[in-house]
């Protein structure tokens, strides 16, 4: 969010349940006078696996949607996740292999770095790096978006889930086709569970909704400007909880089908 655009997120905002009838004295807004692009966090959204760090723990269920920066519930197991998709990105994911798991180094644009091979080997022939491709969207979930408190979220597709997300891109590419943009519709986002000879597992899907209302397109199309402006000042950043998990689903990281 840009400074210049603070005043009409307020606006936005005070429309929220019981603040509809509240009135707020423009360009003022506490705390947030001192908050930049550069300060806020944007939260993943993670889809629970048996082996996440949360689950392990209790707090959550294996196919549950959690917001991996507090760790609310999104979407519970079976429920989807509606969203309208702004921006994208594409990058790969490294990790070095470490005992025969993957532990994440670092994420590198793919554009500019699309010749990387997906692993390298030692020379006894052992995989010693991994890399995967990764589509990442921008989204709003459409009941924020209703509720007129609406933030952006990330939504990314690799491994097993990688085709739920070429799916996606193929989506759009038909809107656009129409000269539409990716928001014109929402999408609901689902997990779907699989298994293999290492366990059981949940893969995202992604199916087409209704289109969108013009009463929320404003909300959209300000964060649209609002993130793209801030991404080529480089302030946009993403949490990165679930890359640093030592745990990971071994049934995703060891198929090879999604490449």
């Amino acid at each position: 969010m840009t400074k210049k655009n603070k005043s009409k997120e307020v606006a936005t905002t005070s429309n929220h349940n019981s603040l509809t009838s509240v009135t707020f004295k423009p360009g003022l807004l506490g705390a947030g006078d001192e908050i930049d692009n550069e300060d806020i966090l944007i939260p993943k959204l993670w889809l629970m696996q048996q082996m996440s760090d949360a689950v392990q723990r209790n707090e959550a269920k294996s196919g549950q949607w959690l917001n991996s920066v507090d760790g609310t519930l999104v979407a519970d197991v079976g429920q989807p996740v509606d969203v309208l998709v702004f921006d994208s990105y594409k990058s790969w994911q490294v990790s070095d292999i470490v005992k025969g798991k993957p532990v994440y180094r670092e994420t590198l644009d793919y554009k500019g770095n699309e010749d990387l091979p997906i692993n390298e080997e030692n020379e006894a022939g052992v995989e010693v790096v991994h890399r995967d491709k990764v589509l990442g969207f921008y989204c709003l979930l459409l009941s924020e978006v209703v509720a007129g408190d609406a933030f952006p979220y990330i939504v990314d597709f690799k491994r097993t889930s990688r085709r739920a997300g070429q799916t996606l891109v193929s989506k759009f590419a038909k809107l656009r086709s129409a000269n539409l943009p990716s928001y014109a519709k929402v999408f609901s986002l689902g997990a779907k569970q699989e298994s293999n000879d290492h366990g059981t597992y949940y893969v995202k899907t992604v199916s087409t909704g209704r289109d969108i209302e013009q009463d929320e397109v404003a909300a959209v199309e300000r964060w649209l400007v609002s993130m793209r402006e801030a991404k080529q000042r480089g302030t946009v950043r993403v949490d990165d909880t679930d890359l640093k998990q030592t745990k990971t689903v071994e049934a995703e990281v060891t198929s090879n089908s999604q490449y």
